[in-house]
């Protein structure tokens, strides 16, 4: 009869071989906390995205403004940051095994300034000879120059 004692220390060995790799991956990962506020009003910003540049890790802040990602590998990390109508931001963060860094961010808006343009039309490309006599109506109403229609029921 053989001896299973080498059939079980190589099981032990491959579930090693399994386990090990996993475990130290899962230490070598961090969680981003913060808050997104806006620079201008100090308001918190809630339906803000916060991104973890190079990966497909992304996040919506709630009412209060708070995000929370999740299994950040460990280094320095890029958080790309964007609010509609506010300026994104990239902000760059330390994120060590285990640990949570928390930062607030602050969004804000840039003014932009254009040159000059000009603004052409021709009064006689807009067709609304059909929708003439009903525009009439409505722009006499709203201007107060006759009562306002009643809709029938």
């Amino acid at each position: 009869m053989r001896n299973p004692r080498p059939l079980l220390t190589r099981a032990l060995l491959v579930l090693a071989c399994l386990v090990v790799p996993a475990r130290l991956a899962a230490q070598a990962t961090g969680t981003v906390t913060g808050q997104i506020v806006n620079e201008a009003t100090g308001k918190t910003l809630g339906s803000a995205t916060v991104a973890l540049a190079g990966t497909a890790d992304a996040t919506v802040t709630d009412r209060e403004g708070s995000f929370v990602l999740l299994r950040v590998p460990a280094g320095e990390r890029s958080l790309l940051v964007s609010y509609p109508g506010l300026t994104p931001k990239t902000v760059r963060v330390n994120v060590a095994a285990g640990e949570n860094p928390v930062p607030t961010i602050t969004l804000s808006y840039e003014v932009y300034r254009l040159d000059s343009f000009v603004v052409a039309a021709d009064r006689h490309s807009l067709r609304l000879d059909p929708l003439y006599p009903a525009l009439e109506v409505y722009l006499s109403e709203l201007a107060g120059d006759r009562p306002p229609r009643q809709n029938p029921r």
